[in-house]
């Protein structure tokens, strides 16, 4: 069932409420968990509602293009992921570089650094942009990341905690 609207819909919320599940299922059909799949479906709308505005879009075919839009941040947010885990496995590999480290404290090394990019996968995508942004550049002010990710500086801290906890406790378990 695809809709075709030529002109700017006065209310969204109705080609969400009628489109919505489809485009969260197409997500959640990638292997992601369904509460970031939620995440990611919001978000999409979010960007198809501002490219819209913007003029970007001319005709809006539904919901192959909402699902075309989820599926990209969800594929792109996968491959990010993939990035970040190799970066960790080859900081772990740098770290136990050393010839006074032991071939086992080098195996524990890199299960922890997987535990985390597992960890890290498992945060919602806010938080991952919060983390990255953070740990991108530490220097920078959190205010100018709230700012950024349209956050309150609380927000941004309590977010940063949280991932960091995630991490901590991903890193410090025996499984």
């Amino acid at each position: 069932m695809s809709a075709v609207i030529a002109v700017v819909p006065d209310d969204w919320s109705e080609l969400v409420a009628r489109h919505d599940r489809a485009v969260w299922l197409s997500v959640v059909a990638l292997g992601i968990a369904p509460d970031h799949a939620r995440e990611i479906a919001q978000m999409a709308w979010a960007k198809l509602i501002e490219q819209r505005r913007r003029g970007a879009i001319g005709e809006l075919r539904m919901p192959g293009l909402a699902i075309a839009q989820a599926r990209f941040i969800a594929l792109d947010a996968m491959r990010r992921l993939g990035i970040e885990r190799r970066h960790l496995g080859a900081a772990a590999a740098v770290a136990c570089e050393h010839d006074d480290v032991s071939p086992e404290a080098q195996a524990i090394a890199r299960q922890r650094a997987e535990r985390a990019a597992a960890a890290l996968g498992r945060c919602s995508p806010q938080e991952q942009r919060v983390f990255h942004a953070v740990y991108d550049d530490p220097s920078r002010p959190h205010a100018d990341i709230a700012r950024e990710l349209a956050l309150s500086v609380q927000r941004v801290r309590q977010i940063l905690c949280e991932v960091r906890r995630a991490l901590r406790d991903a890193m410090e378990s025996d499984s």
